[in-house]
């Protein structure tokens, strides 16, 4: 969600969902945990991942800039300037991260094709054009073999890119969010966020199924970031409730895993290193701040 829309969209997506929003509640998770505060008076963060050495790197969409906590208790700092519309994240193979930009409202319109993809070299934050001509790049994933996906969720279109470049803008008719990948890169996870729901995409054969729906009481809540975990357990944010929702992909089955991060927007799995913890998730919200949610995940 960027943040060119994203008053218009909370305020009118919050008043039709005040009703439901009372109508009952998601369970808590067995393991349930309290958001820790890590960084705030940030801008609007959009999405976040940790690089291979172990750095939190993020999108800051007001500043639009991306950028490094080197460790933990660190200040942050900008590593690559000037990315209006900055949308999703995604690690690559040889020291970079590419990141989605015209994530805005031209989304409305794919035909327009305003969406594209930068590489970001993470030692000198060198920003060089990798694929344009995308409906949006709002959730970015990468394959093990070099393909990219790109959502949008403003149209029905579901990018993709080969690995040689060739941009398959609406590869799939669906509205879409965050996206995960299998470690195999065969299914491509991604929410869909009104109503919300988690899809699954066999990326060889472009067959979608629904892996879990909410319960109409928090149909209108928005999802927005989406990651896995090693055990294939799904994690999506949901915007407008301030929670972190934790998925059964096998049974559909949902559960609360912390509350009170409001405007959450993305998660991701820590690395260690640097002070951060591979067992716990980490969130960022459109409030500036950015929370650890400690101990949730197995020791990998």
């Amino acid at each position: 969600m960027t943040p060119t829309r994203a008053h218009t969209l909370a305020l009118a997506c919050t008043l039709a969902a005040m009703p439901a929003a009372f109508a009952g509640k998601l369970p808590d998770c067995p393991e349930a945990v309290t958001p820790v505060v890590l960084v705030k008076g940030q801008g609007i963060l959009e999405s976040l991942v940790f690089d291979p050495a172990g750095r939190l790197l993020y999108n800051d969409t007001s500043a639009k800039a991306l950028k490094v906590v080197a460790r933990s208790g660190a200040e942050p700092a900008v590593l690559a300037g000037d990315l209006a519309e900055g949308g999703g994240l995604a690690l690559g193979p040889q020291n970079d991260v590419y990141m989605g930009l015209g994530n805005g409202l031209g989304g409305l319109l794919p035909q327009l094709a305003q969406g594209r993809i930068v590489r970001i070299a993470l030692d000198t934050g060198a920003v060089t054009p990798y694929a344009k001509g995308l409906s949006m790049a709002n959730g970015v994933a990468r394959a093990p073999d070099g393909t990219f996906y790109a959502s949008d969720d403003l149209a029905d279109s579901l990018d993709r890119v080969l690995p040689d470049g060739t941009v398959q803008r609406g590869w799939i008719k669906r509205n879409g969010n965050g996206l995960a990948l299998s470690p195999d890169g065969r299914t491509l996870y991604m929410n869909q966020s009104l109503p919300a729901k988690v899809l699954a995409i066999d990326t060889t054969t472009a067959q979608v199924r629904t892996v879990a729906t909410a319960p109409d009481a928090q149909s209108l809540v928005f999802i927005d970031g989406l990651t896995r975990d090693d055990s294939g357990r799904l994690y999506s944010a949901a915007f407008l409730a301030g929670q972190l929702w934790r998925i059964d992909a096998d049974t559909g089955a949902i559960c609360v895993l912390a509350r009170g991060m409001p405007f959450i927007s993305s998660v991701t799995p820590g690395k260690p290193g640097q002070g951060f913890s591979a067992t716990s998730l980490y969130t960022a919200t459109f409030a500036g701040k950015i929370y650890e949610l400690p101990g949730v995940l197995a020791p990998r």
